[in-house]
């Protein structure tokens, strides 16, 4: 009986709102953006973005990738999804989005006055060295406090990020959900 509720609901829902759509173009993508926010669509090597630049998506594809790398059984971070949820998030929480943009910048400053290179273009061991010299405290800025923003700020986002309900969040298929057995 639930199941035919369900179809029924969603049957209904999509002869109403397929008729509706009908004069979009499916090659254009229709993106919805919080009151108050500038969209900025930017495309890195595999995603398109609506909250970062081009130069904070690079950062954020590797921070994710070095945080939650590839292995023979998960995908990396970028391809589970993370980079796409955590820029969502951002889009729709613009006090957010400032501070982790800010933090980007603090650490990207960092990572050229350390490895005169950004982030994004260092070896995978330099950029987990960095992300732990910026956990233990040893990579300062004067501008930001980079070990605050990465426990306070980066971590939240990507616990959600990774056990968000797959009802709410169409991210990842539930990769870290599996991984802990839960799915």
């Amino acid at each position: 009986m639930k199941e035919s509720i369900s179809t029924s609901t969603r049957r209904t829902f999509l002869e109403t709102v397929l008729p509706l759509t009908a004069g979009f173009s499916l090659s254009a993508p229709v993106i919805l953006c919080a009151p108050g926010r500038t969209l900025r669509v930017t495309t890195t090597r595999r995603n398109a973005y609506l909250s970062l630049a081009a130069a904070e998506a690079a950062f954020m594809e590797t921070m994710v990738n070095v945080l939650c790398p590839a292995d023979h059984l998960t995908p990396s971070g970028v391809d589970c999804g993370l980079a796409a949820f955590i820029d969502r998030r951002l889009s729709a929480q613009a006090g957010i989005a400032k501070a982790f943009e800010a933090g980007i910048g603090a650490a990207n400053a960092a990572c050229h006055a350390r490895y005169r290179t950004s982030f994004d273009r260092l070896p995978l061991a330099a950029a987990t060295n960095f992300l732990r010299d910026i956990t233990g405290g040893r990579v300062v800025s004067p501008q930001h406090n980079l070990s605050e923003w990465l426990d306070k700020i980066v971590n939240t986002i990507l616990i959600e990020g990774c056990f968000s309900g797959p009802i709410y969040e169409p991210y990842g298929g539930k990769v870290f959900w599996k991984a802990f057995g839960h799915a």
